[in-house]
């Protein structure tokens, strides 16, 4: 695939630059998940992909077009609990409005706290390690009774 894409576009190198990385993001704050879709969609703009000019919406390599067109939206991708106010999940049309210029705006400003999603392993209050060290612990536990059951 990445042979074929650089051939035609006339391009060289990966599709994506840099390694893989996976963060934890605590699940108990929308406004945690909110700004980690925010900083998957400010990537093109971050990468320099795309004109300056033109809106994020426009990349089509981003699920970020199907947040504010409802008609171009995959059935899998969810998109309520990122355009709603925490504790209020919605999808309407002031929503959708709301979301793109808030989006725009990180854009100009250079990102804003999208950016925190560069630094770290994990985004989320702070007894999120706490939590993900009890939820290891319990993983762990789970697996070593399913060994000794077998």
């Amino acid at each position: 695939m990445q042979a074929r894409f650089n051939r035609r576009h006339r391009r060289r190198g990966p599709l994506f630059g840099g390694r893989y990385k996976a963060q934890h993001i605590d699940g108990r704050s929308g406004a945690c998940l909110v700004t980690a879709c925010d900083s998957v969609h400010l990537n093109p703009a971050r990468a320099g992909l795309g004109r300056a000019e033109e809106p994020l919406e426009t990349w089509r390599w981003s699920s970020y077009p199907g947040y504010l067109r409802p008609q171009w939206r995959r059935p899998w991708l969810r998109v309520d609990r990122v355009l709603g106010e925490p504790g209020r999940q919605t999808d309407g049309a002031g929503d959708r409005r709301a979301y793109a210029r808030r989006v725009e705006a990180l854009r100009q400003d250079g990102n804003g706290e999208a950016m925190e999603m560069k630094r770290g392993w994990r985004l989320g209050a702070e007894d999120f390690v706490e939590q993900l060290g009890r939820a290891g612990a319990s993983v762990e536990r789970a697996a070593e009774r399913h060994q000794t059951d077998e």
